[in-house]
């Protein structure tokens, strides 16, 4: 019976992006466990990630090694994922797919808390998990006292105009007492 690996936990730190040759690369540190092991690099030329280990001791840039290749042989352990394109298949994942993984996650969560603050003053709708949406932002902060207002141009102007599967994104309305 193989033995059980134990539960990892990654995490990337100090994540700088910029435009590459071929796209966006980065830079960030690789915690696993909570331990810096490595420090990330993509180029954006559309090439491979570098990886510096971590360590001030020949010892400890050795676990962090061992840790790393730990890593690589929990990500192989993963189900095969499928993608698309054009280019139906499916890869196993490896150490990339799991740091890009993390990358989008942390960048979801970012776009999704500029989103929730801009929500406090315009009305945005759209397809959800698509790129676009659209939006109309008013001079002032929704406030209880401009809720009928607010209901009668949400009845009126948006909702006549959404298209099959858009929808109001604001998760503010309701608090307001704002039907959607």
């Amino acid at each position: 019976m193989p033995k059980a690996l134990p539960p990892i936990k990654l995490e990337l730190k100090n994540i700088k992006t910029f435009r590459g040759r071929e796209g966006y690369g980065l830079n960030a540190d690789l915690l696993v466990n909570g331990q810096k092991v490595c420090f990330v690099r993509d180029a954006g030329d559309g090439g491979c990630f570098d990886y510096d280990i971590c360590g001030d001791t020949d010892e400890e840039r050795k676990t962090n090694r061992a840790t790393l290749q730990l890593v690589e042989g929990y990500a192989k352990s993963l189900p095969k994922r499928l993608y698309g394109g054009g280019m139906e298949g499916e890869f196993q994942p490896d150490l990339e797919t799991l740091i890009n993984d993390l990358f989008e996650e942390k960048e979801g969560d970012k776009e999704k808390k500029k989103m929730i603050k801009k929500m406090a003053n315009t009305l945005m709708w759209g397809v959800p998990n698509d790129t676009t949406y659209k939006q109309v932002k008013f001079k002032m902060n929704f406030v209880p006292a401009h809720r009928v207002q607010l209901q009668k141009y949400i009845d009126e102007k948006v909702k006549p105009t959404l298209k099959k599967g858009e929808v109001i994104f604001n998760t503010n309305l309701q608090a307001l007492g704002i039907v959607i």
